[in-house]
């Protein structure tokens, strides 16, 4: 019975070692949803900064028609 169970851990720790390669991947990307979300945002930063400044741009160009149209009918006169 001893050895039938020392077999088992081994072969546990046979399937639970991972390749050196494998153990630098997780080691490098943990798989914890908090490194994960970490990870995320840093990859979507340049999105979050182009999205914000087309949001801008947006904005000024509503305010510049939104002035022009109201500047309008004073040209006109």
């Amino acid at each position: 019975m001893e050895s039938k169970n020392t077999k088992k851990e081994v072969l546990i720790q046979q399937i639970t070692l991972a390749n050196p390669r494998q153990q630098h991947l997780d080691m490098t990307y943990s798989s914890t949803a908090a490194n994960f979300k970490q990870w995320k945002k840093h990859q979507l930063a340049p999105v979050y900064v182009i999205r914000t400044l087309i949001g801008f741009n947006l904005w000024w160009l509503l305010t510049i028609v939104g002035l022009k149209i109201k500047a309008w009918p004073q040209l006109k006169q």
